[in-house]
């Protein structure tokens, strides 16, 4: 009679685990708004950057880099990002950096 009892309260909790695991769970408006507001980097290629963007990268500084990838940022909220400015992946042989931009071809911190 125990083990049945024992095999009972086993299988009435393994299902309630199962039926927990199962539940959707749901998202809130405001998790939504806040993604939404952190969306502001969007990929480019390296022809649209700014041809200011574009005559910095010519300059004695990079000539041994390679653009990798490009992203152009809009102001979102945080204080380092409330400007516009792009963001610019460089490759030299194994290593790797990014650099930001200004539409004026200065490098920003």
């Amino acid at each position: 009679m125990k083990t049945k009892v024992i095999f009972f309260l086993a299988f009435f909790t393994l299902a309630s685990f199962s039926a927990i695991a199962q539940s959707p769970v749901a998202v809130t408006e405001t998790e939504v708004i806040a993604m939404d507001a952190q969306d502001s980097r969007v990929e480019i290629t390296a022809d649209q950057l700014p041809e200011a963007v574009h005559k910095t990268l010519k300059t004695d500084a990079y000539k041994d880099w390679t653009i990798s990838k490009a992203y152009h940022v809009k102001g979102a909220g945080e204080k380092d990002m409330q400007k516009e400015h792009y963001e610019v992946v460089l490759k030299s042989n194994d290593r790797e950096t990014t650099v930001k931009f200004d539409k004026d071809g200065n490098v920003i911190e």
